[in-house]
């Protein structure tokens, strides 16, 4: 794992934290006969989905022919993309277990091994990149930066969907950093991309969207918790519940581009 990320690096922590637990959202999915359109809020019940990811596509220049979803997991934010866009989406994950189990749930996504820093991809070939979760596990967010804009094409699109710090400054809370939204659209403008669009809301999703997501955790709950990851999957959420309980996050996303667009 690239050492950018807070999260433990050994193989079978990140195993641990990045791969079994996304599994086995996919795994509830089938246990529970949840398909079609349930499916991406199955896999992602990522913070203010849907709301986020459309607000990015309605920011982002129309047609996108090809979507880069930097650390994409089990890839319900990837296939919420694809079906409102028509767009090949490439989808970069490091974890095998997660590229597997989005194979199996996704099959039109094309799935990428790689790394945030290193997605193997050539240069300006994405009109638009997308990180949704991703921002606020990394520490050192330049290196990222500079890969998602290598990626763009001239007239191309960054979106950023991600808990953000409610205040007026950034709260760092292992493993996580909630940057502020101001703080993000700096760092995009600290690597030459303007601000298209900045959209807020409640860090909970979307009340269809979070149904869903309620179901698989409770599924999660029943059958998971003797198994390798369970704690730390327990505990992640526990971390997030609080954080927002107090207030202390927003659910937001920041769409920037090169000055050009």
């Amino acid at each position: 794992m690239s050492t950018t990320f807070r999260a433990a690096a050994t193989d079978s922590a990140t195993e641990n934290f990045f791969g079994w637990p996304v599994t086995w959202r996919a795994e509830a999915a089938r246990a529970l006969g949840i398909r079609d359109d349930d499916l991406p809020a199955a896999i992602s019940p990522g913070a203010a989905f849907p709301y986020v990811l459309q607000s990015m596509v309605e920011a982002m220049r129309s047609p996108l022919r090809m979507i880069v979803d930097i650390g994409s997991g089990v890839g319900g934010a990837s296939e919420y993309l694809r079906r409102a866009t028509g767009a090949s989406v490439y989808a970069i994950e490091q974890s095998a277990l997660a590229r597997e189990a989005a194979k199996e749930c996704f099959a039109n996504l094309h799935q990428v091994e790689g790394e945030p820093t290193q997605t193997g991809l050539p240069g300006g070939c994405a009109d638009a990149v997308v990180m949704c979760g991703v921002l606020s596990l990394i520490a050192e967010p330049h290196e990222v930066l500079d890969e998602a804009t290598r990626l763009l094409a001239p007239q191309g699109h960054l979106g950023i969907a991600d808990l953000y710090a409610a205040g007026d400054s950034d709260l760092t809370s292992e493993p996580n950093v909630f940057r502020t939204p101001q703080t993000v659209i700096d760092l995009c403008a600290a690597h030459g991309l303007e601000l298209v669009e900045v959209r807020c809301g409640d860090p909970i999703p979307d009340p269809p969207w979070a149904r869903v997501a309620a179901r698989v955790d409770e599924w999660i709950e029943r059958n998971c918790h003797e198994r390798d990851g369970y704690e730390a999957w327990e505990r992640d959420r526990r971390h997030l519940e609080e954080h927002i309980t107090r207030g202390d996050l927003i659910g937001c996303c920041v769409v920037a581009a090169p000055p050009c667009v």
